[in-house]
């Protein structure tokens, strides 16, 4: 587990970009991709600097518009917010999962995303 108190502000901030951004957007989870596009859409950021300086200003928005096309391409949670079943195609998925689970002491692995990050950011 993380300890919210060694990430730095800069870290904290781009995490609740993500959070954000994955809720804004409605998707379940927010991912390394949502990550990603709020390190880049700092317009102080690492990310924006590094990559103006290797490929120049139209290689960084070349970035932008890849990261953005990758988050509006994540699936979206639509109808009334009630807990539904995943897709056939995982459900499969779901005994394995768990039993990799419990076996490795890894609970948080079948926890949401949002509940882990959440509390690193308050």
């Amino acid at each position: 587990m993380i300890d919210p108190h060694k990430l730095t502000s800069k870290v904290q901030a781009a995490i609740k970009a993500a959070i954000s951004d994955a809720q804004e957007q409605g998707h379940a989870q927010w991912t390394a991709v949502h990550l990603a596009k709020a390190l880049f859409d700092d317009p102080e950021g690492l990310a924006k600097s590094c990559t103006v300086k290797a490929v120049g200003e139209e290689g960084y928005r070349a970035v932008c518009r890849v990261l953005k096309r990758k988050v509006d391409k994540l699936p979206k949670v639509s109808g009334s917010g009630r807990a539904r079943r995943p897709p056939a195609a995982h459900r499969k998925d779901l005994p394995v999962c768990s039993k990799f689970a419990s076996k490795r002491a890894h609970a948080l692995l079948l926890k949401p995303r949002f509940s882990q990050a959440t509390h690193l950011v308050g």
